[in-house]
């Protein structure tokens, strides 16, 4: 019975972090509390709330919040403009895509690339920037984009 428990327990609270924030996380939100984000608990977002770097300075995500911008899928067009070499994914639920390397503009070694993601947030939409540095962790790049919502009120 006592092992049952556990069992459950384990797995309900292993659905929880997985559909809320990851454990060891927090929640960063835009300036208007709109849309909220989760990152690594180390990461510094204490100069603007809306901003959190990881220690190494190798990983950066910037959470917004625009009213007037109503949510859809990006157009071709955009998907041009926007540089992008992958489009993970275009939906009607979200975007997320991977656009072109540009120089590091803070003269680090290499180029800085920008992972972007976009949901619906009523009336506007949520956005998401992740700028990844020479050896950033992909992986925690993307759990980060996969973790964009808007907050519900």
């Amino acid at each position: 019975m006592i092992v049952r428990f556990v069992f459950v327990t384990v797995a309900v609270s292993g659905l929880l972090s997985a559909q809320g924030t990851p454990a060891g996380w927090k929640v960063i939100k835009d300036l208007e509390e709109a849309c909220q984000v989760a990152v690594p608990a180390a990461w510094d977002n204490r100069m603007v709330q809306n901003i959190a770097t990881e220690p190494g300075n190798k990983l950066s995500a910037v959470v917004s919040y625009s009213e007037s911008d109503k949510y859809a899928p990006l157009s071709p067009a955009e998907l041009t403009g926007l540089g992008t070499v992958k489009v993970v994914e275009n939906s009607a639920k979200r975007y997320f895509i991977q656009s072109k390397e540009f120089k590091d503009i803070q003269g680090g070694p290499g180029a800085t690339r920008t992972w972007r993601s976009a949901v619906p947030a009523k009336p506007g939409s949520c956005r998401l920037d992740v700028s990844l540095r020479q050896g950033a962790d992909e992986a925690t790049a993307e759990k980060v984009i996969n973790s964009l919502a808007p907050i519900k009120k």
